[in-house]
């Protein structure tokens, strides 16, 4: 009846000791490598285990998925020579000669009736 207490509380002091380690791996922490070496190596000490715990529970606060900003828009592309700079700024109105070229290519008032 001895050996099946020894047993039970070697078992349960396993558990204990690997708990860390094992809440780390069920929770997915992208650390979860050095909890198990800081566990296995240190956790003998109480402190390494306790450091051990902390890092598998995680508990620092986080902010939750809903109040996450957006991230923010990408800069509108610059041109990089001063004329393509002047074509961005220019209105259709006064660019005449695109105007004329869409005509020639008979893009104007009836462009649907293309064959």
């Amino acid at each position: 009846m001895l050996q099946v207490g020894v047993v039970a509380v070697f078992v349960v002091a396993a558990a204990l000791y690997t708990a860390p380690s094992v809440i780390a791996a069920v929770k997915g922490r992208k650390r979860w490598l050095t909890i198990v070496m800081l566990n296995i190596l240190l956790g003998w000490t109480l402190v390494g285990w306790l450091v051990a715990l902390v890092m598998a529970l995680d508990l620092k606060p986080r902010r939750p998925a809903w109040m996450k900003r957006a991230p923010r828009p990408r800069k509108a592309i610059k041109p990089s020579t001063a004329s393509a700079r002047q074509e961005a700024l220019d209105p259709p109105e006064v660019r005449e000669d695109v105007y004329a070229a869409w005509l020639e290519e008979g893009a104007g008032l009836n462009a649907g009736n293309k064959g």
